[in-house]
């Protein structure tokens, strides 16, 4: 390859030479062109000189040193890996314990030995209420209720947090004799008792705020339409959850529902913060 463009090199410029001797005009006129000529000629060269020169370069060189970078990117890598581990577990650790602590509240006496249920709140956009429900401690199911009022308005306004025993309320209303008809596997309705300012609060089944009248809704899924917070699958979760009360309370079992304000949220949010920036 060097050896053809020498060749073509000394072959250009022995015409350039003749060209000079024999006829001066010519090169006069393309003095630029033959100046830019030589500048690609020149190019060519050093590509074909590096070219020549990766042929003979050992292998085994080239894979030692994309060897080491590979090593050291991986050791910064694993570092990095082990930092993030590290205050990962320590933000899950602490999580844990906020959670664990809002799931068994101080409300609850510490000899309470009953089934514990627990309603998180944590959206109200004013018409609606999204809560997440936890049965001894693990997730449940979804929950709605009214949104919060200062001052209650009936049927529209959730009940306010605190601790309250949940039972059967074995009054045959309408209602009940409605949910008798519908469901078979039903008997009394869900009811939170001695709530302040409220009777009649129940556990049932509903999609939207309006289906409430102050109690509150199961479900498996959340949503929204027309501009509404909703939930879904509201039947599948109330029968579960039903069924399942109803074995404990069968065999004459305390059953307490805690319910939580959206304050837990920044109870968490805070004290993650604080993980993070140390």
């Amino acid at each position: 390859m060097k050896r053809i463009l020498f060749l073509l090199l000394v072959a250009l410029v022995t015409l350039g030479v003749l060209l000079f001797i024999f006829n001066p005009e010519v090169i006069e006129k393309v003095w630029l062109w033959l100046i830019g000529l030589a500048g690609v000629i020149v190019t060519l060269i050093k590509k074909g000189i590096d070219w020549a020169k990766g042929l003979f370069n050992k292998p085994d060189e080239q894979k030692d040193s994309k060897t080491e970078d590979n090593k050291e990117d991986t050791q910064q890598l694993a570092v990095l890996k082990k930092s993030w581990q590290s205050e990962k577990s320590k933000l899950t650790a602490r999580i844990s314990e906020l959670e664990s602590k809002l799931i068994s509240p101080q409300e609850i006496p510490d000899d309470f030995e009953g089934t514990t249920i627990t309603l998180l709140r944590y959206v109200d956009d004013g018409d609606t209420t999204l809560g997440l429900l936890f049965y001894n401690g693990k997730f449940y199911c979804y929950t709605l209720e009214d949104t919060f009022r200062e001052t209650k308005i009936a049927g529209q306004t959730r009940i306010p947090k605190g601790t309250y025993k949940l039972g059967f309320n074995k009054s045959l209303t309408g209602l009940t004799q409605e949910y008798r008809d519908k469901y078979p596997w039903f008997e009394y309705h869900l009811h939170l008792k001695n709530v302040p300012d409220y009777e009649g609060i129940y556990i049932h089944v509903g999609n939207y705020h309006k289906d409430t009248d102050g109690c509150i809704l199961l479900a498996d899924g959340i949503g929204a339409k027309d501009s509404q917070l909703m939930v879904t699958h509201s039947q599948q979760a109330y029968k579960r959850f039903y069924l399942q009360i109803k074995k404990v309370l069968d065999r004459e079992e305390q059953v307490r529902i805690c319910i939580k304000d959206e304050a837990w949220i920044a109870s968490i949010t805070k004290h993650s913060e604080a993980l993070l920036i140390d």
